[in-house]
């Protein structure tokens, strides 16, 4: 079981165009898990990154997933949220089979790209996220 980080992030807008979601996030530097990764360096852990996607995949698709396979997680550039507090992150979740999503997500800030995702994940329960 995953602990929701919604302490981490708040949600600014969302768009759908076609199949394409796009989260604008407001990060909160003051989170704690910026004291361990890293003090005087704040880094936003690319696990958080996989928990973030999982997350708004889920809100999109109105079920509660679970990663199954993860094809590809390219972090190009580490992502400090005192200097990029806004990200903007693009989910792309297209049925695979019943029961089964797959998703390819980027996540940016100023022009600077901080995730290339793409995985597949597996329907827990169809019931609607709030």
């Amino acid at each position: 079981m995953t602990i929701p980080l919604s302490t981490l992030y708040t949600i600014l807008d969302i768009q759908q165009v076609d199949e394409q979601y796009r989260y604008k996030l407001q990060l909160h530097p003051d989170h704690s898990i910026y004291k361990g990764h890293f003090p005087q360096q704040p880094i936003l852990p690319g696990v958080c990154f996989l928990q973030i996607v999982t997350e708004l995949t889920s809100q999109a698709t109105g079920a509660i997933l679970r990663l199954t396979q993860l094809r590809a997680a390219k972090f190009p550039s580490p992502l400090n949220p005192n200097q990029h507090p806004i990200l903007v992150l693009k989910l792309c979740p297209k049925p695979l089979v019943p029961q089964q999503w797959t998703v390819e997500a980027t996540a940016t800030a100023d022009k600077v790209t901080f995730l290339k995702f793409k995985g597949t994940f597996k329907v827990l329960t169809s019931r609607s996220i709030t």
